[in-house]
């Protein structure tokens, strides 16, 4: 099958975003012609290309060094030993993925990791997967068992965990579900699993929707782990 061109990759994303929002069908012509300003727009604004010595990046590097360490130490564990020594636990800014095939215990893994990190810092776990009442029934069984809890003692004490309200998500409203995130002083972000938050999450839609989690991560200094099943 040929390559499509940028010209019919740009239309097909165009028509996909105007079918979301409901607008009315355009004239091919005129949304390559949109494109087509957009990317000569896109091509003005980006820097000149150059370079630039390790001796001038000294103070801004040794900052970095020194924030990193701060970083480090303000990491959240994840409550397993082995994970917490490859990756040095969840640190603010950075977005750790859960990548395998399906049906491999991803899920487990990270409402596991989830758990542990609400008894430390508060903490989002958004579920896309499942209810959030069925994925706190599943919660409850590790909690029980790590805590070792009597029949009549409160599982959800100290256990500071929030989940969305929303039935479903898409990239496009997951900024806002952030923002309400930030003022509830949430400190760590989980989510279960990436490809519910796009139709047919082709290879440069992952990519894209990637970044916009690395992007999150730094706005809002926060640890995210993101769930990513192998298709």
């Amino acid at each position: 099958m040929a390559e499509e061109s940028k010209a019919e990759q740009a239309e097909k994303r165009l028509r996909f975003a105007m079918k979301a929002i409901g607008e009315q069908e355009l004239p091919t012509e005129l949304l390559v012609d949109i494109v087509g300003r957009a990317e000569n727009e896109l091509e003005k604004q980006t820097e000149d290309p150059d370079l630039v010595s390790i001796q001038e990046l000294k103070p801004a590097i040794e900052k970095a060094s020194a924030d990193y360490g701060k970083m480090s130490a303000e990491a959240i564990s994840t409550g397993l030993t082995i994970i917490d020594k490859m990756i040095g636990g969840l640190k603010p800014a950075e977005v750790t993925m859960i990548c395998a095939n399906p049906n491999v215990g991803k899920s487990w893994l990270c409402s596991d990791m989830a758990i542990f990190c609400a008894y430390q810092v508060p903490t989002l776990f958004i579920t896309l997967e499942m209810r959030a009442e069925m994925l706190g029934a599943r919660m409850k069984i590790y909690i029980d068992k790590l805590l070792e809890l009597k029949p009549d003692e409160d599982w959800t004490q100290d256990c500071d965990m929030y989940f969305q309200k929303a039935k479903t998500l898409d990239y496009r409203n997951i900024k806002k579900l952030f923002d309400v995130a930030s003022s509830k002083g949430i400190k760590a972000v989980f989510l279960d699993y990436l490809q519910y938050l796009g139709v047919g999450m082709e290879a440069k839609e992952m990519a894209k929707i990637s970044r916009m989690f690395h992007e999150l991560a730094l706005i809002y200094n926060i640890p995210i782990v993101i769930v990513a099943s192998l298709r």
